[in-house]
């Protein structure tokens, strides 16, 4: 289960990932900047860990990853895709049926660690792919024994097939 520290964590590194992506979009700065800012955080917060400019580039990608992750005052339908004042047009019906509400999806990253968050991200791009290891991570507890794995192929996908080893 996710504890609240995990949870907070979380938030903290997408909120920080989301006003680097803002700065970036808007000052057009690169990934310099992004050097100086880890070695400006790690002087300024000697005494905490996480701000090194590897895992502030990690925190980039999990906020474009999971961009209404934790959006607040959203409603949870105006965060589904193609969503135009709540309602979806034939298409947008047909392309969801079947997968799982972006409101669950939310509620697994949530529930997961940050470590093996990234891992996901990084090793399993396909969206539906990486939806069956979250749902397998929280089901058997797997957790940090993932990363440990050597491209597991544990379980089936709902649709029968074996899910393709890691970076694949």
């Amino acid at each position: 289960m996710a504890t609240v520290a995990n949870i907070e964590l979380l938030a903290l590194y997408w909120d920080i990932g989301g006003l680097l992506v803002d700065r970036q979009k808007m000052e057009g700065w690169g990934a310099g900047v992004l050097r100086r800012l880890a070695t400006d955080l790690k002087n300024e917060l000697s005494d905490q860990q996480g701000y090194s400019e590897r895992n502030l580039k990690l925190m980039t990608q999990f906020y474009r990853e999971y961009p209404g992750l934790f959006a607040i005052g959203q409603q949870a339908v105006a965060q589904l895709p193609d969503s135009t004042a709540g309602r979806k047009s034939r298409a947008g019906r047909e392309a969801l049926k079947g997968q799982q509400p972006v409101a669950d999806i939310h509620a697994s990253v949530r529930t997961l660690s940050w470590s093996v968050n990234i891992l996901l991200i990084q090793k399993v791009k396909d969206l539906e792919i990486r939806k069956w290891y979250m749902r397998a991570c929280i089901e058997q507890g797997w957790g940090r024994a993932l990363s440990l794995m050597n491209k597991p192929r544990i379980g089936q996908t709902p649709s029968g097939q074996l899910p393709p080893k890691f970076g694949e």
